[in-house]
């Protein structure tokens, strides 16, 4: 009787999800200037891209790298392919938000995010600072 129920009306709300997939990230806004008030770049505006990682694994995922992003930009959407997988709820998400340059990139921003297996909320606006913020869309495994 109980899987003529999940097959007439799918897992989700029954089971806890196993993974959650990154497949879309939004910057919605995030600051212009370092903690110095020096702008990102001395001669054009920063060249922004994603970090994800997974707390206590060891693989992470870095997006497209999307040039010269001004505030005239935002909000800016970038399509995580292929998607970042979270794949145990019991680590922390790392989100890092850089300013890619010739040598090196610089850090804009960075925050851990918990999320819960038994929630299964498919769009998350995430605050990494006051002024640094995005929203992911994710789809879950169960």
């Amino acid at each position: 009787m109980c899987s003529a129920v999940i097959f007439l009306f799918g897992c989700e709300g029954w089971f806890d999800a196993t993974s959650m997939t990154i497949e879309y990230v939004t910057l919605e806004k995030m600051p212009f200037q370092d903690s110095n008030n020096h702008d990102w770049d001395d001669d054009s505006t920063p060249d922004v891209y994603f970090r994800f990682e997974e707390t206590s694994v060891w693989e992470r995922s870095e997006s497209t790298i999307y040039l010269g992003v001004s505030e005239s930009d935002l909000p800016k959407e970038w399509t995580i392919d292929p998607g970042f997988t979270l794949t145990d709820f019991r680590n922390k998400l790392v989100v890092s938000v850089y300013d890619s340059d010739f040598l090196s990139s610089d850090l804009i921003g960075s925050a851990e995010f918990e999320f819960d297996a038994g929630d299964d909320t498919e769009v998350w606006t995430l605050d990494l600072s006051d002024d640094l913020q995005i929203t992911i869309e994710v789809s879950y495994t169960y």
